[in-house]
């Protein structure tokens, strides 16, 4: 990195040992779950321009890994990830709805990926169901207990067998201890 930068990675929790680069970073109340209801624990540090931080994976096999999580623009430049609050961090009220938001997923209509976020009003418990037209489940996030404030969910259009599903619309719902929404959206292959 050419400048100083907060670093998130999520590593995958069903490996008991961490590595030794990884040992001394801090530990985030944060998950992630992929595709596959794996779930990766997220840890922050804060590295100096010129550092070398990343290099090897420590898995078992390659089904087990870790991520940086970084977002990219389409003009080629990086764009670092907003960081996630700690959970002692107080949000700007500008950043706690009144309400529960169940937003428009993003970009829409998709192929192949699509990220579905919300925001809390206050800390629940959360799952987001993905349903095709016929009523049928097709994926299922649970994200367990989840801070106040915004939240987001990749999904890759496979269902919980880990295949591609086909085009067409689908429904997603945000459910939690408090509320259920839902909104549509379409895979366009």
């Amino acid at each position: 990195m050419n400048q100083r930068v907060d670093l998130y990675v999520g590593y995958d929790t069903r490996l008991t040992t961490l590595p030794e680069w990884l040992a001394a970073w801090d530990t985030t109340a944060y998950k992630i779950v992929d595709e596959h209801a794996e779930t990766f624990q997220v840890y922050h540090t804060l590295q100096d321009s010129g550092k070398v931080v990343l290099g090897g994976n420590d898995g078992t096999d390659n089904s087990n890994m870790y991520f940086v999580l970084i977002k990219s623009r389409v003009d080629g430049s990086v764009q670092y990830p907003d960081p996630p609050q700690k959970p002692d961090d107080k949000k700007p009220e500008s950043q706690i709805p009144e309400t529960i938001v169940l937003n428009q997923n993003y970009p829409n209509p998709f192929n192949p990926v699509t990220m579905i976020s919300f925001s809390l009003t206050k800390a629940d418990t959360v799952g987001i169901d993905i349903y095709n037209l016929s009523g049928q489940l097709v994926k299922s996030y649970e994200l367990g207990a989840l801070p106040a404030g915004r939240s987001q969910v990749l999904w890759n259009a496979t269902n919980t067998f880990g295949e591609p599903v086909s085009s067409g619309v689908y429904l997603y719902r945000l459910k939690t201890n408090h509320a259920i929404q839902t909104k549509k959206m379409v895979l366009v292959r």
